[in-house]
């Protein structure tokens, strides 16, 4: 039986007046990526972390942490089985597990945050810190923020907010000394265990907003792969994406519609609204093997 789902999705766009949104067609249901400029899609604007750069192409990726606030307000009960262990981190031998798991540990602390988990916060962060470290992004993750952070605790606002700015940090770094591989890595990481989180969640909790957004994966999961594209002569980078292709094919099945609603345009603050309904239909059976797959390609790259 197939579960339909439609709400309305609003972006709000300042570009001296001027708003361009792309929200998909019948044809193609899938938004373009790694362009030169940035594609908007039906996405809700909170759950991005903004215009993402790598290799000179420009990607929009979701937010693990607004992925881990999402599930918390589902009523799903915390569940400490969904995290990497953190004497894992020990295990990682080479910088493209160390990148990886990087990002998977800094969706465990926006996780973590959210739940209001203060207990297991700082063993998490302290994993963070030594993979950064062995990267060469210790200045990211350094005693500053660590005291800042155990000062934090039980703030789940400012925690994420000093966790969002380490990555920032770390993401400019990389940038800056051409490391984008290892930056696509953490990002790929973080990505993935947020993804892990949702349909976890929406498998034992059978939650409307969760499903679809599991659902909405399929458009970032392109993005993603577009931006593994550059990387797939390493053969670390081209298994990634083998298994994440496999993953994309079961998104097939699921119908996609969007349809504008009429912009709204403020002129006094040259700020345009543009609001799309967004249709997904999905079956039960659907989020139960999508959850198994990314499960599965979650397990191979933390064990």
């Amino acid at each position: 039986m197939k579960r339909n789902f439609r709400n309305l999705r609003t972006l709000t766009i300042v570009l001296g007046g001027m708003a361009i949104v792309s929200c998909g067609d019948a044809k193609t249901d899938e938004p373009a990526a790694g362009n030169d400029k940035p594609i908007m899609n039906p996405i809700d604007s909170n759950q991005t972390v903004g215009i993402v750069s790598i290799g000179g192409q420009v990607f929009v990726i979701p937010s693990p942490i607004q992925t881990a606030d999402l599930i918390a307000k589902s009523n799903a009960p915390f569940n400490t089985d969904l995290l990497n262990p953190t004497d894992n981190s020990v295990k990682y031998t080479n910088s493209f597990k160390k990148a990886l798991n990087m990002g998977i540990y800094g969706a465990d602390l926006g996780y973590l945050a959210v739940y209001n988990a203060t207990d297991k916060t700082t063993s998490y962060l302290k994993s963070v810190r030594g993979l950064a470290n062995d990267i060469g992004l210790g200045n990211a993750f350094n005693d500053e923020l660590a005291n800042k952070i155990s000062e934090s605790l039980g703030d789940e606002s400012k925690m994420l907010s000093l966790v969002s700015e380490a990555y920032k940090t770390a993401d400019d770094y990389l940038k800056d000394n051409k490391k984008d591989d290892v930056a696509s890595l953490v990002i790929v990481g973080g990505w993935i265990e947020s993804f892990h989180f949702a349909c976890a969640a929406a498998v034992a909790t059978g939650n409307t907003e969760l499903i679809e957004r599991v659902a909405d994966q399929k458009s970032v999961l392109k993005t993603i792969l577009a931006m593994l594209k550059q990387y797939r002569d390493n053969e670390e980078y081209d298994d990634l994406a083998i298994d994440l292709e496999d993953l994309n094919t079961l998104f097939d099945g699921i119908t996609y519609s969007y349809e504008f609603v009429e912009p709204v345009t403020n002129e006094a603050e040259k700020v345009t609204k543009i609001s799309c309904k967004h249709n997904v239909s999905i079956t039960k059976e659907q989020v139960q093997e999508i959850s198994e797959m990314v499960q599965s390609i979650r397990n191979e790259i933390i064990g």
